[in-house]
This record gives structure tokens, C-alpha cells and sequence, in this order.
């Protein structure tokens, strides 16, 4: 997958599969985004990837028929990151689960709408999914509402899916019939 959209800013965004070459500047990219907000399911240092484990995983890439990571970039830094991950058993193969993050100081510009979007596409298109999954946050209001607006409804409630420092965060399960 290798898409250029032009956002409503007038900026280009690359959005593309990672390469080896990628390993560290998405690393980099994480350590920044795990300190910028609660939502994500880990926080600064807790995200123990090696650098020789990312470019392992970023090596399988080209050939993983069920599963997708990719990369958005502006001006060649990494502004996000998304990833689709399918059942390889027969009976979860039709359902996918969907994960983004997208660096704060470029939230609210159309990049995770576009993303996701073609992510969205690739699960349907490419592989064939017939639901897509995902959790986010209760109290991540832009979150939910992008979702909502890409037609993923509300399914279920998880109490105490997310503890942070010791207070619990209630998980909105989210679906998407394809």
C-alpha cells in the first residue's frame, strides 16, 4: 500500500508500509507519542520494542497477507502509525481489529480519518473482512467521533479496561459491518 493524500491544510501525506530502514524512526516516533496522552495502552518507556525486533517484524512485512502496518508521514516524519491485524483461524478470519495513534501536534487535520480510511479499504478490498474491531477510551471524545463518523458503532463496554496510575478507564468496544 502507498497512497499521497493532500489534507485540507494543503500538506502532503505519504501514507506507506514501514521498511527496515523505518525501525528507528518509528521507535522514535512511539517514545513521543506514548507521553503526549492516556489513550494509548501504554505510557513513556513501557512500550519494549528492540531495534533489532522492529526491523525482524518490519522485514515480514511485504509478505503478511493478513495482517497490515503503516506509516503516515509529512515531509518525512512520522505523524502516525496504524495497524490492522486479522484472525488466522477460520472462524475469526472475516474480523479484523484496528489500532492508530497520530502525533498531537497534528490531531485534527483529516490524518486519521485518512489512515484509517484506507486501511478500511484494504480490509475490504484486499482481504476480504467482513467486521472490523476496535477500543478506544472512554472520555476520547475527537477518537470516538472519528470513528462514529467512518460508520464503527458503539458494541459493548469494558469497566476497568485501562488503569493508569491507579485509577481505572472505562474501554468502548467499537465494530464496523462490512
Amino acid at each position: 500500500m502507498e497512497k499521497n493524500i493532500t489534507l485540507k491544510s494543503g500538506l502532503e501525506l505519504e501514507i506507506r508500509i514501514p521498511t527496515v530502514e523505518d525501525a528507528q524512526a518509528v521507535l522514535n516516533f512511539i517514545d513521543i507519542i506514548s507521553g503526549e496522552s492516556d489513550n494509548l495502552t501504554f505510557g513513556p518507556g513501557e512500550f519494549d520494542i528492540s531495534l533489532e525486533q522492529e526491523k525482524n517484524y518490519f522485514s515480514k512485512l511485504k509478505d503478511d497477507k493478513d495482517n497490515i502496518f503503516v506509516i503516515g508521514l509529512i515531509d518525512g516524519e512520522i505523524v502516525c502509525v496504524s495497524d490492522m491485524s486479522t484472525g488466522r483461524r477460520k472462524r475469526m478470519r472475516h474480523a479484523g481489529e484496528i489500532h492508530i495513534s497520530v502525533q498531537k501536534k497534528y490531531w485534527n487535520m483529516g490524518i486519521g480519518r485518512c489512515v484509517l480510511s484506507e486501511l478500511i479499504k484494504w480490509g475490504k478490498e484486499i482481504r476480504k473482512l467482513r467486521k472490523i474491531n476496535l477500543d478506544v477510551k472512554e472520555g476520547n471524545v475527537s477518537a470516538i467521533y472519528l470513528y462514529e463518523s467512518l460508520g464503527f458503532q458503539e458494541e459493548g463496554r469494558i469497566s476497568r479496561g485501562y488503569q493508569i496510575n491507579g485509577e481505572f478507564y472505562t474501554l468502548i468496544a467499537m465494530g464496523l459491518e462490512l
